[in-house]
């Protein structure tokens, strides 16, 4: 299945990506210098900065392939239903709660940001303003109601 990517999350990604290239930059720099200095075998810093440049090396491949291959959905999905991008308003008995459907790698519950895969996100994709829609959780199912979409 594709993974998809809004707009914000796209720009997040290719900022981290950045971020990272500047990171590998200084961690190669460690390696020469310590190479530049000789024997390496006793070396910390060169052992250290090499397996930092691998890690570095596998997210960076990650992100560009995420990049590469990730599906991009507008901000504010469609307005009819909920959809990945979509700006949700809900009512959980007699509170409001405002969530962002986005894509697994977007996802931030703690800003209000969930995956269409996630319950409540499954719960929630497809319905429409006016209609119920029912989740399991840990403390039992939970009922609420679509008030608005964006």
């Amino acid at each position: 299945m594709s993974e998809f990517l809004t707009p914000e999350g796209k720009n997040k990604i290719e900022q981290e990506l950045g971020s990272l290239e500047e990171e590998r930059l200084k961690v190669v720099k460690v390696i020469e210098e310590a190479v530049e200095k000789g024997d390496v075998s006793d070396n910390s810093d060169f052992f250290f900065a090499t397996d930092e440049r691998q890690r570095i090396e596998g997210k960076i491949e990650e992100l560009r392939n995420l990049l590469k291959s990730a599906e991009l959905v507008g901000e504010g999905g469609q307005r009819d239903k909920v959809s990945i991008g979509s700006k949700v308003e809900i009512r959980v008995g007699d509170k409001m709660m405002v969530y962002n459907i986005v894509g697994s790698e977007e996802a931030d519950p703690a800003h209000n940001r969930i995956s269409y895969q996630s319950p409540l996100g499954q719960a929630l994709f497809d319905k429409k303003v006016g209609e119920q829609a029912e989740m399991n959780a840990p403390g039992g199912s939970v009922s609420f109601e679509i008030l608005n979409i964006e």
